[in-house]
């Protein structure tokens, strides 16, 4: 009950927060690529995210990402990100940048990912400035929580 309390509550937070902006648009098909050329993850045009061919999960918008349930994990409001239980991780710029007590995290303009300053060797495709943000919540729901594990 009280899980469907908290998804009932994010629900109302984030339509009630909602507008027509180009943040809450639809996100655009993207590819995150690491060494080798390997696709680390892949999202269509629907907004569906895809690893190692298997489905892991959703973005709704530029400032929602979803799972496989359609729970919220992430989302966007006012500047910052919020997880799940809509604890504050960090400020998230409109270029993707985030920053938190852990970590900086980033894209330079090829679309490179950078973390603490260093480059990662994985690439955004295409490099996007409107896919920064998307891809940054996805590479931190990686490296934080490993989405990819069903």
């Amino acid at each position: 009950m009280k899980k469907l309390y908290l998804i009932l509550l994010l629900t109302l937070i984030i339509t009630s927060s909602c507008n027509n902006s180009s943040e809450n648009k639809k996100v655009s098909k993207f590819e995150i690529i690491g060494k080798n050329d390997t696709i680390l993850f892949k999202v269509n045009k629907s907004g569906e995210i895809f690893s190692k061919e298997l489905l892991i999960g959703k973005f709704e918008n530029n400032n929602t990402l979803k799972d496989n349930n359609n729970f919220i994990l992430f989302n966007v409001e006012d500047g910052f990100l919020y997880d799940y239980n809509h604890n504050r991780i960090g400020e998230i710029d409109k270029n993707g940048k985030l920053e938190n007590k852990n970590y900086t995290l980033e894209w330079n303009k090829k679309g490179e990912f950078i973390k603490d300053g260093k480059k990662s060797g994985n690439f955004l495709k295409p490099a996007h400035k409107n896919l920064f943000k998307p891809a940054t919540m996805l590479l931190y729901s990686y490296l934080e929580y490993d989405v990819t594990k069903n």
